[in-house]
């Protein structure tokens, strides 16, 4: 299943009716607040960035897919700030754009390893939850004012 309206959404379509595939489905962007069902009701998240976009661009969804506890496949230059966040936070794997063959055999690897599935997923929520939660940017902020005030 397949949720957006992402700029390679119409190309997919067309893949999948010329190939007959009948076990893929695109469902539309879906409202904010239904996020977290549409999250967690998937077996692994797909960041796709194509190659060159580098540090230009982090998507908004990359936390909540974090936070999720589902493992992520990223699609990803080594040098961007999501192959980063995603070695750092041990949330998923991380294939470079253009090479299919890492992708099929990494698909492959997490839909075999039901366990390391769980495992990645769950290393993903708590990185979110102890780095980018707003408990955790809470306390961060207290820190600076506490800081500025004791300068005073």
């Amino acid at each position: 299943v397949f949720v957006g309206d992402g700029s390679f959404k119409n190309n997919m379509v067309q893949i999948v009716n010329e190939l007959g595939i009948k076990n893929v489905c695109f469902i539309p962007y879906q409202p904010r607040e239904k996020l977290p069902l549409v999250l967690a009701s998937a077996d692994i998240a797909l960041v796709s960035m194509m190659s060159g976009i580098n540090n230009q661009s982090l998507p908004s969804k990359i936390y909540p897919l974090l936070a999720s506890g589902r493992p992520i496949l990223a699609i990803a230059e080594t040098t961007s700030d999501i192959h980063r966040l995603i070695n750092d936070s041990k949330a998923g794997i991380c294939v470079q754009p253009e090479d299919k063959k890492a992708l099929i055999d990494a698909i492959l690897r997490v839909y075999e390893d039901e366990k390391g599935r769980a495992h990645m997923g769950l290393q993903g929520r708590e990185f979110a939850i102890h780095n980018h939660s707003r408990k955790f940017a809470a306390a961060e902020f207290s820190k600076i004012i506490k800081l500025i005030f004791e300068r005073k």
